[in-house]
């Protein structure tokens, strides 16, 4: 396997053979401050529908029910962007101060300064 196909991701795997001990792990985990969007179950949908019963209840059935929470999805570009905004804004400002001033003397303090140079 070439060195791309492996993640620096650190993952944890348990097994549990009851409802109650998975909703007791999920429910440690979330209290230890871990994203319930970082938690995820690795079986078919016919075990987890064999092994949970009632308390699964699959993400088709809750597409369109408004009582659910959602998040709304925020790219890293997104982020990026932002970012870039706010610093653009930071180095725009002060140069247009800089330019008003400039132009508000007539040009004479353009001139005092490449003098000062």
């Amino acid at each position: 396997m070439s060195q791309s196909a492996y993640s620096n991701t650190t993952e944890a795997v348990g097994i549990f053979h009851t409802a109650e001990d998975l909703q007791a792990a999920i429910d440690d985990l979330l209290t230890q401050g871990f994203n319930r969007m970082d938690l995820s179950i690795l079986a078919s949908e016919r075990a987890i529908e064999d092994k949970l019963h009632e308390a699964y209840v699959p993400a088709r059935d809750l597409e369109d029910r408004v009582e659910v929470p959602t998040t709304a999805f925020v790219s890293t570009e997104s982020v990026g962007d932002a970012m870039g905004a706010v610093i653009g804004v930071l180095v725009y400002v002060p140069a247009m101060i800089g330019a008003a001033a400039v132009v508000a003397s007539g040009g004479a303090l353009a001139a005092a300064v490449t003098a000062a140079l």
